[in-house]
């Protein structure tokens, strides 16, 4: 019994691993890809909308396994439980980490934001920055960027009504 709790816990180890590295681990390449969007730093914001959806999802993972436990028999502060309780309290334990667990790997293996796209972003950011011209951009970057940001690469750098500033650019076409 007490090798089987050593597997679970390092199972849901696994799983809340995953749960923390890989949300923390992309947050700091995000505001780098809205910049190129809107010409803007915009971190708190997506602090503060990190923070909101981690504590959101918390609270509603929390609700559903209180709904599926009660469900399952399970009775709060009893000293023993059902066998159907005990049932559904490992599976809640055992399945619904392993699928989280699951969850992350595919989106941390399908994630389109690698150190090499990170690097061609930020050197497109900066060549704008200092006065780059969009209409000297090359290929690869235009296809780098437009995968990251999901726009055409004319309507980034500010080129677009998700910006609250007007965009500097003037060798391109505002497009909206």
């Amino acid at each position: 019994m007490v090798t089987a709790l050593y597997a679970l816990a390092f199972i849901i180890g696994l799983g809340r691993s995953g749960l923390y590295y890989i949300p923390w681990n992309i947050y700091p390449f995000i505001p780098d890809v809205d910049e190129m969007v809107t010409r803007q730093r915009r971190e708190g914001i997506f602090a503060g909308i990190m923070t909101f959806v981690r504590k959101s999802t918390t609270a509603l993972a929390t609700f559903i396994v209180g709904v599926v436990l009660s469900s399952g028999g399970f009775v709060s502060k009893a000293t023993t439980q059902s066998p159907e309780a005990i049932h559904t309290l490992i599976g809640v334990l055992v399945v619904g980490n392993i699928g989280l667990l699951v969850i992350s790997f595919i989106v941390a293996t399908v994630f389109k934001l690698s150190k090499k796209n990170h690097t061609i972003l930020l050197a497109e950011v900066n060549r704008l920055k200092n006065s780059g011209s969009m209409k000297s951009v090359n290929a690869e970057t235009r296809d780098v960027v437009e995968m990251l940001t999901g726009w055409k690469y004319e309507q980034l750098w500010g080129n677009n009504n998700v910006s609250p500033q007007k965009p500097v650019q003037s060798d391109l076409k505002k497009v909206n």
